[in-house]
């Protein structure tokens, strides 16, 4: 699955959202690079006449980076160095926080029935389940490539409580995309600020 589903996905579904001038996207990129920068973590800007592509190179077992798209959607992508080193309370974990999540994760609701062992089943299903059972919206979704006899699976995880921190994506080799959209004054529409969305993901990241 390329790295541009949920970016892809959202961008289709608000066609009206304002595309932001090279200006802000800049100011963004900027910003973000700042904040985290001020966490203690390397952050790279590849490509600096396109401004929309930053990668953190300082995270520990782990590959992380940031996208800012034009249609001011933003989205990390969240890659462990080792895949079979995952554990479900890690991703969970990630998720959770890029949520807002943390409160209910901290005072469950009673579903009735505990999330099944981390022993049945693969590490991203376990994770899903402890999302499922702090209250989070999981529909998981299959894709079948017929060329290559495989089938892939990933799970969008909401929080019908905070629906502006966007959809997160746990991918079956337990690889996690986050995405959301960026506030933007000029055209009035709500979301998340740029120094927001870097704490977040510095949050998640430690």
């Amino acid at each position: 699955m390329t790295a541009t589903t949920i970016a892809g996905r959202q961008d289709e579904l608000n066609p009206g959202r304002a595309q932001p001038p090279r200006g802000i996207q800049g100011h963004v990129v900027l910003t973000l690079a700042d904040t985290l920068t001020g966490h203690g973590f390397d952050v790279l800007d590849p490509d600096p006449a396109a401004v929309h592509h930053l990668k953190i190179t300082n995270v520990p077992g782990a590959l992380c980076d940031l996208d800012l798209h034009a249609s001011g959607r933003i989205e990390m992508n969240y890659r462990l160095g080792d895949p079979c080193e995952a554990e479900p309370d890690r991703l969970a974990q990630v998720v959770t926080i890029l949520l807002g999540a943390e409160e209910q994760a901290s005072d469950p609701p009673d579903r009735g029935r505990a999330p099944a062992p981390h022993g049945e089943g693969t590490v991203w299903s376990a994770a899903c389940r402890l999302l499922a059972a702090i209250g989070l919206r999981i529909q998981v979704d299959l894709r079948v490539d017929q060329f290559r006899y495989e089938v892939y699976s990933a799970a969008d995880v909401t929080n019908p409580m905070r629906p502006e921190r966007g959809i997160a994506r746990i991918f079956d080799d337990n690889s996690i995309q986050w995405s959301s959209d960026l506030a933007d004054p000029v055209g009035n529409l709500g979301g998340l600020a740029p120094r927001e969305v870097a704490e977040l993901v510095a949050r998640a990241l430690d």
